[in-house]
């Protein structure tokens, strides 16, 4: 069953993204078909040279069963794509006709905001909700079961439901594509006149991505130094509340991480916005020096705070708490366990995650085509 908060989450492009990594390897698979069509020497003959052609013929018919696989599964995910295009259009004209309106959807109900909306809007609205679910529920089944007849086909894996959920290491692989980010250059913040009066309060500075620089300096200029301290505090109350629900443990890559950047990004966006937000927190995972493994946790973590604020916009910093560990305590958000891989935080017992604290991640250097979001645009709200 599809819910109004997972799919809004839902991307297009991210489903494009793995049907055009399985149009890659499809086209790989043509290539190698070709290299076998030209294999072997052409004066070559006798017992030896009959045995390698009937070996040579046998792997070609491997390759020819790969590729049908491989162009089932694209065109299924090409459907998919499109279908959750529309969807996803659809769910925006809904949410915004329903806000015009005096009316919210969330928790998959058509709540009414405002006095001005009516009874029978506020039903022709749970019509569109449900109606709109219920393709969402569609689409997702009929991929599934076309995924579900490449697997039993390919791989004797009959009664899988898709690729991730067969193999969690083929999960984790597709959370690696769905969640990166290009990195950014770095430097050290606040500079100038600030950078020493932070000095001299004990502050001191950090480093920080050029990105965050950027937003960090629009909002001083917009808020002086109290609206920096001001968001400072909201950084600290995140690390303060992740550690007193699931202890100092996990905090780096454990249940508490996972707790600390949806809380975070919560705060943000009652605070500054979601597009304000998204920019900030995508920009702070932009750092050279960041694993892939932890980014893509960070990023999908992020994703799911703002998506519980926008779903509660009355919601207190209590409430948001409730919410988010609610989140984590389910599986909606990510964890990395002990084999590095990213897992359901649900998965996992608290405190038996990945000790990153006394194993630290390498550096990554392979990160430089993910995707660039390019230069943050996003006013904080309020300003």
């Amino acid at each position: 069953m599809v819910v109004w908060s997972e799919l809004r989450r839902w991307s297009p492009d991210r489903v494009g993204l793995v049907g055009d990594h399985l149009a890659a390897r499809s086209r790989r698979v043509a290539g190698l078909q070709d290299e076998l069509d030209d294999a072997g020497p052409a004066d070559w003959s006798g017992a030896a040279a009959d045995a390698a052609a009937g070996d040579l013929r046998a792997r070609r018919r491997e390759l020819e069963e790969l590729a049908a696989l491989l162009s089932a599964a694209v065109r299924a995910v090409d459907d998919a794509e499109n279908a959750v295009r529309e969807l996803v259009r659809g769910a925006e004209s809904v949410e915004f006709f329903a806000s015009r309106n005096g009316f919210r959807i969330a928790d998959d109900r058509v709540v009414q905001v405002a006095a001005h909306g009516g009874a029978h809007l506020g039903e022709v609205l749970h019509a569109e909700v449900r109606a709109i679910l219920t393709t969402a529920a569609e689409v997702d089944g009929e991929l599934d079961s076309a995924l579900r007849r490449v697997l039993a086909d390919g791989t004797g894996a009959a009664g899988t439901t898709t690729p991730a959920a067969a193999d969690p290491v083929a999960r984790h692989r597709e959370l690696l594509v769905r969640h990166q980010v290009k990195p950014d250059g770095t430097t050290t913040w606040p500079s100038g006149l600030t950078g020493l009066i932070a000095d001299a309060a004990g502050r001191g500075r950090t480093t920080v991505t050029l990105a965050e620089a950027d937003l960090l300096d629009d909002l001083q200029r917009r808020r002086g130094l109290l609206g920096v301290k001001e968001f400072a505090d909201v950084q600290a109350d995140a690390l303060e509340t992740a550690h007193e629900r699931f202890g100092p443990g996990g905090l780096t890559d454990g249940h508490g991480d996972a707790f600390r950047h949806a809380y975070w990004n919560a705060l943000m966006t009652r605070r500054y916005g979601e597009e304000w937000t998204r920019d900030f927190a995508t920009a702070h995972e932009r750092a050279p020096t960041g694993h892939e493994v932890p980014v893509a946790m960070d990023l999908h973590n992020n994703e799911v705070g703002r998506d519980i604020a926008r779903a509660n916009p009355d919601a207190g910093p209590g409430e948001l708490a409730e919410l988010v560990e609610r989140a984590v305590r389910d599986g909606r958000t990510l964890v990395v366990d002990r084999s590095d891989v990213l897992v359901p935080s649900n998965e996992v017992a608290v405190g038996q995650t990945r000790a990153s604290d006394v194993k630290p991640w390498p550096v990554n250097v392979n990160r430089g085509d993910d995707r660039d979001p390019g230069k943050p645009s996003a006013v904080p709200d309020g300003y």
